[in-house]
C-alpha cells in the first residue's frame, strides 16, 4: 500500500493551518487503518534554525505512524494555461496518496503544465491544487472536488468563497480562477483569466 502524505506551509519557522492537516491525517488514519490515536504534526516536525527564514514545503508520509518528514524551499511557478480533460469515470482521490501515478500519465498525455479534470463535464481539481473562480462579485469553488484541500477547507470556514456545481458551460460566467493548495493561500495564488483554460 502507497502511504499517504499531508504537505504543509512552513514560513518562517510557523506551520500554516497546522490543525487542518492534522484533522485530515488523523481522520484519513482513521478511515484507512482504523488508527484511533491522535497523532499532533507540531509535536513530530522539528524546526531547524535553517528553516526559521523563508517559505518552505513539509511532506510527511505516513499510514498508521509517520514514516518520513522532509522539509525543502518551495516557490510558486506561474503557468500560463490549463487544459480541462475528461478523466476516468472510476478515478477517486478521497485521501491524499502519493499513488499518483494516474495524474502523471495524464499530465503527460496531453504535455500541459497543469489539467483541470471533469467528470462528465463537471468540473473537479486539477492535478495538484483545488480551483476557485470569480464572477465579478464572489469566489466560488466546484462542489464535486476530488479531494477536500485544507487550504480550500480554510477558505470555507472564513467565508471568503463558496460552493457550487461548475461545469464546463458554466465557465463564461466567471471572470477568472486561482489554483490554491496548502503552499498557495488565497492571495498568494496566481489569478488566470477563464481565457487560459484550453478546451
Amino acid at each position: 500500500m502507497y502511504p499517504y502524505i499531508e504537505t504543509i506551509c512552513l514560513i518562517d519557522g510557523k506551520l500554516r493551518n497546522l490543525r487542518f492537516h492534522n484533522r485530515r491525517m488523523n481522520l484519513t488514519r482513521k478511515m484507512i487503518f482504523g488508527s484511533l490515536n491522535f497523532i499532533d504534526l507540531q509535536n513530530c516536525i522539528q524546526i531547524s534554525e535553517n528553516f526559521r527564514t523563508g517559505k518552505y514545503k513539509v511532506r510527511v508520509l505516513y499510514t498508521q505512524d509517520i514514516i518520513d518528514i522532509h522539509i525543502h524551499e518551495y516557490q510558486i511557478v506561474p503557468i500560463e494555461t490549463l487544459k480541462a480533460v475528461e478523466m476516468r469515470q472510476d478515478f477517486t482521490y478521497f485521501y491524499k496518496s502519493s499513488q499518483r501515478q494516474y495524474f502523471a500519465t495524464l499530465l503527460n498525455e496531453h504535455n500541459c503544465h497543469d489539467l483541470i479534470l471533469m467528470r462528465n463535464r463537471v468540473l473537479t481539481d486539477t492535478t495538484y491544487t483545488n480551483l476557485i473562480f470569480f464572477d465579478g462579485a464572489r469566489w466560488f469553488s466546484p462542489k464535486q472536488c476530488l479531494l477536500a484541500g485544507c487550504m480550500r477547507q480554510v477558505l470555507l470556514e472564513e467565508g471568503k468563497i463558496e460552493l457550487a456545481t461548475i461545469r464546463l458551460d458554466d465557465l463564461k460566467s466567471f471572470r477568472s480562477f486561482k489554483r490554491i493548495n496548502a503552499m498557495m493561500n488565497f492571495d498568494e495564488a496566481q489569478e488566470l483569466p477563464i481565457s487560459a483554460i484550453i478546451f
